[in-house]
């Protein structure tokens, strides 16, 4: 699994991962609703995931442990893997290294970057829903930056 992040410019960082494509196909229709839902969604799928790992960072190890047992699990998909890179912030990424080591020491989960966003990932692609009715609307080819309700 690709587990990789480069610095840019001093606050933003590149963000590798490795994600079924199911993972990746809910990421971008849960943006897509939170987009028409929140007055506050970010402007982006890359801010979007820089939140949603961000968000994921802020819980405490034990919400952490606990939230990943109760995500649905992830559908065995013969299909490839879907490779992204997204810019998120800096902080966010030192928030994700911070959590990932405190989750290490304290807990006896150990996963990487790419497993630690994949979960923050489907956490908020499940908040999203909830937030949504239950369902997700399918997304674009071409993500859409603002809501066309607004």
């Amino acid at each position: 699994m690709a587990d990789r992040a480069s610095v840019r410019d001093g606050g933003s960082t590149r963000l590798s991962v490795l994600w079924p494509p199911a993972t990746f196909e809910s990421a971008r229709s849960a943006y897509l609703a939170d987009l028409e839902n929140l007055p506050e969604a970010p402007v982006g799928f890359a801010r979007w995931v820089d939140r949603a790992v961000a968000q994921h960072a802020g819980l405490t190890r034990n919400c952490r442990a606990a939230l990943a047992g109760q995500l649905p699990t992830e559908s065995a998909d013969r299909r490839p893997g879907v490779s992204r890179s997204f810019t998120i912030s800096s902080a966010t990424v030192a928030a994700m290294q911070a959590a990932i080591i405190m989750d290490a020491r304290h807990t006896d989960r150990v996963v990487n970057r790419n497993r630690f966003a994949g979960e923050a990932v489907r956490a908020a692609v499940e908040v999203a829903r909830r937030r949504n009715g239950g369902t997700l609307p399918s997304a674009p080819g071409r993500l859409p930056t603002t809501s066309q309700r607004r």
